[in-house]
């Protein structure tokens, strides 16, 4: 059904600047952190053009150990952010711990008014409004078995889920398939569902 939802969406950014296959520069700062920023002022800019709230469903950041150049960076670019509001669905990289319970993004959005977390699960309240909100619920990365308790008592063919979730048959490229996660068919809970985690297009079986 269609669900008067509107947002620019990305997912996946994964920004961190200590990774192997990066080259730092003079100032500590590597290619692949200043791409990374590139692109997601690309998106703010995006999003203001169109009037609308950014939302990222998941691994805003490569891990939850943010280092300090990548807290530096992403402080400046978030004085940038969407007049509408940026929003961030927690994911797997953003995770502390296998309890999924604390996130970077929580933490970072405790410290400035340009970041909001959006969880359901956990009773997190956003300080700015989301237009449409009452239509949206949000799932950070969880473990199968909590989601489908969530989807027991908040799934709604009325409501678009943002989450961050694993499904058994989707995968990295041919390189990793997930064979733990949810069935397909169980995302009928939800009258639409947007979900990052897997970096590519997938096809559902059912």
């Amino acid at each position: 059904m269609a669900i008067p939802f509107r947002a620019f969406l990305v997912s996946d950014c994964h920004v961190g600047n200590a990774r192997p296959h990066a080259v730092a520069g003079a100032d500590g700062v590597t290619d692949r952190l200043r791409d990374q920023l590139a692109a997601l002022l690309w998106a703010f800019a995006q999003a203001d053009q169109r009037r609308l709230p950014l939302v990222c469903t998941g691994d805003l950041f490569d891990s939850h150990l943010v280092d300090t150049v990548t807290l530096d960076m992403m402080a400046g670019a978030l004085e940038r952010a969407p007049a509408e509001g940026f929003y961030v669905v927690p994911g797997n990289h953003d995770a502390s711990d296998q309890t999924n319970r604390h996130f970077s993004p929580m933490a970072l959005a405790r410290l400035t008014k340009d970041l909001e977390v959006l969880d359901d699960l956990h009773g997190v309240e956003v300080r700015l409004p989301l237009p449409g909100r009452e239509l949206v619920a949000a799932l950070p990365f969880c473990k199968p078995e909590v989601a489908r308790e969530f989807f027991a008592e908040h799934g709604s063919s009325e409501k678009l889920l943002l989450a961050h979730l694993e499904v058994d048959g989707f995968g990295h490229g041919g390189v990793w398939t997930c064979t733990s996660g949810l069935a397909d068919e169980e995302l009928r809970a939800w009258g639409a569902v947007v979900s990052g985690h897997f970096h590519a297009q997938q096809r559902f079986k059912s």
